[in-house]
């Protein structure tokens, strides 16, 4: 671990447990969401990370959606923080909500866990998911469902697509280039850089075409790491 990790990590301790007391003291979700942006854009600000945020206008901050992206660092779930609205929520590994003081903190902002190794459990958390959609919020979801190496794109699970079409959203592709090279996978070293994430145009779904969008998201997300890379590595 580098001295840029431990500040860092420094900061998003920092953020947990502001968490912890601005939710004790009922300040509402928003401003809590944008309390978290203002310290992670610091913090990116202090390490060095220079994020462009592409595609802004392919949404509407008022309608629900799926966002789906590639995943390839804990970079990611900063990264998708500081890019997308407030009423982003997010599906991540169980584990995560383990971590003392952490994990409290995503649970009070209403991150969904869940468990890939329990299907049950997991369609659980997707069935959560669904009623946050139908409740105005949106959600971020990684279909490969486990941090890739250098941006290589894995298998992409149904699971979102599906409650996509269930809750009767839209499908975002997003793609998140570069985040690899800032703090890559079993790694505890993070390096200064650039980070672009592309929000790509929303895809309709139902329950006739799921395989299609699920192809379709994965393509687009790939054709820009692709790019992105050619211009940047």
């Amino acid at each position: 671990m580098n001295f840029k990790a431990i500040l860092f990590f420094i900061i998003v301790s920092f953020i947990s447990v502001a968490i912890f007391l601005l939710s004790i003291f009922f300040v509402s979700m928003e401003n809590i969401e944008r309390f978290i942006k203002i310290l992670f854009a610091f913090a990116y600000k202090v390490v060095g990370i220079k994020l462009k945020i592409i595609g802004q206008e392919n949404i509407d901050n008022k309608k629900s959606y799926i966002f789906v992206s590639n995943h390839s660092s804990l970079m990611d779930i900063p990264s998708v923080k500081l890019s997308l609205p407030t009423n982003v929520k997010f599906i991540a590994k169980k584990e995560l909500f383990n971590i003392p003081v952490f994990g409290f903190a995503l649970h009070r902002i209403g991150q969904i866990p869940i468990d890939r190794s329990n299907k049950r459990r997991a369609i659980e958390s997707l069935n959560i998911a669904r009623e946050r959609l139908n409740a105005g919020s949106s959600i971020w979801m990684a279909p490969e469902g486990t941090r890739n190496l250098n941006g290589e794109i894995g298998v992409f699970k149904k699971g979102a697509f599906v409650t996509a079409a269930q809750a009767d959203v839209e499908i975002v592709p997003l793609s998140l280039c570069g985040t690899w090279n800032i703090l890559q996978k079993k790694s505890l070293k993070i390096n200064s850089g650039k980070i672009d994430v592309i929000i790509n145009k929303p895809i309709k779904v139902d329950k006739d075409n799921v395989q299609f969008v699920l192809e379709e998201a994965k393509n687009v997300i790939s054709n820009d790491i692709k790019k992105w890379k050619e211009e940047n590595e």
